[in-house]
């Protein structure tokens, strides 16, 4: 009996490894069919990948030449290749952002060849981003801005970068509520770009967009932690501390008119050189005003003849009085520090 038991153990025990094993070939022959369809489907997918990636590397190469229509072309068919490529659409907008603000760093300078300029900043800069050959022009800035949106709205927004650049381009494109949206989103979400955005010249571009209002320039101030205008005895010490150094050329700080009643100006900031001197206890001072697009005065103005034929000096006036006095009597609000000049 007990013989009988055992072999009947010993066929249970061959049924269910024959089970198993038929159940494993079942399994096999699933799964390789399975494989077998999806095999085309996965190559065509991998296949798209790598073009995709080989549309951006060229994308960033046509970025380099400055051929700004061909950049976003084929950046645009990379994302259809591989939507979820990361960095394309950061890439394109910095890209292009940077370009823009060389060419309104020109403007600021007033170069009577601005575009000659344009190509003497970006070999500067090469060293620190890559920029196009000296024979281009900076791209449109509503194409910029285009994909700065794309990119944001992407959530590509690398330690705020590509907010902070949405609000220099739509400062330099005098858009003054989207420029304090995108300013507003980019210091709550990466504080450390306050920094960055109190620079003179992104401080010009953001003011740009303020048409010579003051509130709206003290609302960029509070937004970046930066009064605005500055205090005057801040200018004053500033003048102070540089004068040594300015080798004759002044101490330069950017202003921003405010309107007068019957007169045109420019929502570009005004370049204001200040002279101070020491004699005994106080500090004399002067001033040269560079209004954007008009011929540049002194201050105070030099002597000139009145109604009855006298002559009128120039008044000689202590820093602290020109500081006074450009703001009260020339309407000139003081933003920041020039950029070096050297």
């Amino acid at each position: 009996m007990g013989a009988v038991f055992t072999v009947g153990g010993l066929v249970i025990a061959l049924v269910a490894v024959l089970t198993q094993l038929q159940l494993e070939d079942r399994a096999k022959r699933v799964m390789e069919d399975k494989f077998n369809e999806l095999a085309p489907q996965l190559e065509e997918k991998a296949i798209r990948l790598v073009n995709g990636r080989i549309a951006f590397r060229d994308a960033q190469d046509a970025l380099q030449r400055g051929e700004w229509q061909q950049a976003a072309e084929l950046a645009r068919e990379a994302l259809q290749l591989y939507p979820t490529l990361p960095g394309v659409r950061s890439t394109v907008g910095l890209s292009m952002s940077r370009v823009v603000e060389v060419g309104f760093r020109a403007e600021l300078r007033q170069i009577v060849d601005a575009t000659e300029y344009l190509h003497e900043e970006m070999d500067r800069l090469s060293g620190q981003w890559s920029y196009p050959p000296r024979d281009v022009l900076p791209p449109p800035k509503s194409l910029a801005i285009q994909w700065l949106n794309d990119a944001h709205r992407s959530e590509d927004d690398p330690q705020g970068q590509v907010s902070s650049a949405l609000a220099l381009l739509y400062g330099h494109d005098r858009a003054y509520d989207q420029m304090i949206e995108a300013l507003n989103q980019a210091v709550i979400g990466n504080p450390e770009q306050k920094m960055s955005l109190q620079t003179p010249l992104h401080l010009a571009m953001l003011v740009y967009a303020c048409a010579n209002d003051r509130k709206k320039v003290e609302a960029i101030g509070e937004i970046l932690g930066y009064p605005l205008p500055v205090p005057e005895h801040v200018v004053c010490d500033d003048v102070m501390q540089k004068h040594s150094s300015s080798h004759n050329a002044g101490v330069g700080w950017y202003a921003m008119e405010l309107p007068v009643p019957g007169a045109s100006i420019s929502p570009m900031v005004t370049p204001v050189a200040i002279f101070a001197e020491r004699s005994e206890s106080r500090w004399l001072a002067s001033a040269q005003v560079f209004p954007f697009g008009r011929a540049w005065y002194r201050y105070p103005r030099t002597p000139s003849v009145d109604s009855e034929g006298h002559v009128q000096e120039a008044q000689i006036l202590t820093l602290q009085e020109l500081v006074t006095q450009l703001n009260q009597n020339e309407r000139l609000l003081l933003i920041c520090p020039a950029e070096n000049q050297g």
